[in-house]
């Protein structure tokens, strides 16, 4: 049976290209989010598995939402093993929201490559991986 994924990010490339390559594996519903709060919408209606998120993101970003998700936990309004890795852009850059990041709640952490041809360059398979020994 599929697991549910949900990509939050507010690149359509990299929207596009990581719900493209999952779909291909055929282990994935894939939900998308542009940002923050539509994805955290998307959390307590669709109740994915697993979610990759960015941190930089429009209206609500990437940590706000972990916040968010983190308070909706202890709540018992979303399940507190809900895995969400952090698929970076500025991980290099921004030290501190990485950190950030890992004491709000992500359950991992991914550099995601800069530049045009960045849904190219992400490594798919590692990132599955990962994914897959979250859900174990």
């Amino acid at each position: 049976m599929a697991k549910k994924l949900l990509i939050i990010d507010d690149s359509f490339l990299v929207r596009s290209g990581l719900e493209g390559a999952f779909k291909k594996s055929g282990k994935w519903e894939i939900s998308l989010a542009e940002n923050g709060k539509i994805g955290l919408e998307k959390i307590l209606s669709e109740k994915p598995d697993i979610v990759i998120m960015d941190i930089e993101m429009p209206e609500m970003d990437g940590l706000a939402t972990l916040k968010e998700i983190g308070s909706r936990k202890r709540s018992g309004e979303i399940l507190k093993s809900l895995p969400v890795i952090i698929l970076s852009g500025t991980m290099y850059e921004n030290d501190e929201n990485i950190r950030r990041a890992k004491m709000l709640g992500a359950s991992d952490v991914m550099a995601k490559p800069m530049g045009k041809s960045s849904t190219v360059t992400i490594d798919v398979t590692a990132l599955q991986e990962r994914m897959e020994k979250l859900l174990a």
